[in-house]
């Protein structure tokens, strides 16, 4: 359980204030987990190949953007094959550990929480080879 924190009373304020409690919506996190999960998958099925970093982060936004639909209502048929809105992954190489990958990924769904629109995060890392 965690405590609820306090945010200050500003724009900034109220996104950080939104996104700390869709943090603690397991829904929302399954969402974003199940999204990291597959690109470890897609990532063990290239053991053995090398790649540059800029090439990976290339094929995991590739592999990504047929999910996304960037559009303000879309129909219901998009939404259930593109349920994002905006989706991004940025692969870093990780300082002072040259065997690994620092994977960024933040996604937008088309769903609203409290009527705003939100986006979710998540940062992990990826094995180079």
């Amino acid at each position: 359980m965690q405590k609820p924190k306090v945010f200050p009373n500003t724009a900034e304020g109220k996104a950080a204030e939104t996104n700390f409690k869709l943090g603690t919506q397991l829904p929302y996190m399954f969402i974003i987990n199940r999204l990291a999960h597959y690109i470890k998958v897609l990532q063990r099925e290239q053991i053995g190949s090398w790649k540059e970093r800029q090439d990976l982060e290339r094929e995991l936004n590739a592999w990504i953007r047929q999910y996304v639909a960037d559009q303000e209502n879309p129909p219901a048929d998009v939404r259930s094959r593109r349920p994002l809105r905006a989706a991004s992954i940025q692969v870093s190489d990780v300082e002072g550990e040259p065997g690994w990958y620092q994977v960024s990924l933040a996604v937008r769904p088309h769903f609203k929480y409290m009527g705003a629109n939100f986006e979710l995060s998540l940062v992990g890392r990826l094995d180079k080879e």
